[in-house]
């Protein structure tokens, strides 16, 4: 499903080079030591495909990025996001009204208004609200 997706995407959205295995276990420890939920195994797939995805002002994080200024790096984002408080969701990409994020306890990807933070969508899978957000 993994390998389906990203050929779905690297069509249409700028790609980053893929992530590897250090990189994630990277930031799954930096996320843990933050109070964060562990990156999702669906999205930890992906990025090992491309570490982040952009689509104009849409943003798909990717993990421990360097010196990026076309992607974002996903646990730069939730650390400034959380201010380094302990949280049981993780932001996973933006636009500008939206946020994608996991939360583990219900093993649900969701869209959320940026504002209200009620969500718009909610699937235990990650490609639909990915599409959407990346509106493909």
């Amino acid at each position: 499903m993994t390998e389906t997706l990203f050929n779905k995407l690297k069509e249409v959205v700028g790609c980053n080079l893929p992530a590897s295995e250090a990189q994630i276990r990277a930031a799954n420890l930096k996320l843990k030591q933050d109070g964060l939920p562990p990156l999702p195994e669906e999205f930890a797939a992906l990025l090992k495909c491309a570490n982040g995805f952009s689509n104009d002002d849409v943003r798909i994080f990717g993990a421990e990025l360097k010196n990026s200024s076309y992607f974002d790096d996903l646990f730069t984002y939730n650390h400034s996001l959380f201010h380094g408080k302990p949280a049981n969701w993780l932001v996973l990409g933006r636009d500008d009204y939206y946020f994608l994020i996991y939360i583990p306890s219900i093993q649900a990807y969701q869209l959320v208004d940026q504002d209200t933070l009620q969500p718009e969508m909610s699937t235990e899978t990650l490609e639909t609200p990915l599409l959407s957000i990346l509106r493909i």
